[in-house]
């Protein structure tokens, strides 16, 4: 059985880690977005639904701002010049603050700089000196053409694209016709079996 938990807010949000802090043993945390894989039950505001039994609990928290968040900026797979703004930074100190309380078994965290970035501020800030397994398999989506423009353009150069994106993103095909949605469902796919071994 599997159970998944969002950590972090969304962007735009107030930070409320300190609200979550759970009682546990062993948790995997996984940067991708930055997941994290819990072993044993959690018990905490953050997590309101009964144990299961023998489960993994996997939680989820994103890595910080970006430049290209700021600036609503398709980031996809791009990966050199979308970095923490000072926002996404202090969003990986929180993070690391909650860390602090739950002691990490196991690390996984993708390729992409804003993940390792966020793990790494997070880690510090935690004292944690458990190293991390990065899995190609957890790459965001890769949007091909779109990366690097804004919303805005993509909303004028291409509306009907951008509704789909907006309103049925599974048939949305970028890149020559790639099923980008489809990709990525089978790259996590991979990455879900990979993390649950």
């Amino acid at each position: 059985a599997t159970r998944t938990t969002h950590l972090m807010p969304p962007l735009g949000a107030p930070p409320k880690m300190h609200a979550c802090r759970p009682q546990r043993k062993a948790l995997r945390l996984v940067a991708a977005s930055i997941w994290l894989l819990a072993s044993q039950s959690l018990q905490g505001p953050c997590f309101s639904q009964p144990p299961l039994p023998r489960a993994q609990h996997f939680l989820l928290a994103r890595h910080g701002q970006t430049t290209f968040n700021a600036e609503k900026r398709f980031q996809g797979s791009m990966n050199e010049e979308p970095v923490l703004t000072e926002k996404g930074v202090a969003q990986a100190r929180d993070l690391g603050e909650w860390l602090r309380s739950v002691p990490v078994s196991a690390v996984f965290v993708s390729p992409l700089r804003r993940a390792q970035q966020t793990l790494q501020v997070a880690q510090e800030v935690a004292r944690s000196e458990l190293s991390a397994t990065t899995l190609p398999e957890l790459r965001e989506i890769d949007l091909y053409e779109w990366e690097g423009r804004t919303q805005a353009e993509i909303k004028i150069d291409q509306p009907e694209l951008m509704r789909q994106w907006k309103e049925a993103a599974w048939e949305l095909r970028l890149g020559g016709g790639r099923p980008v949605v489809g990709d990525l469902w089978q790259r996590a796919s991979s990455a879900w079996k990979l993390m649950r071994e």
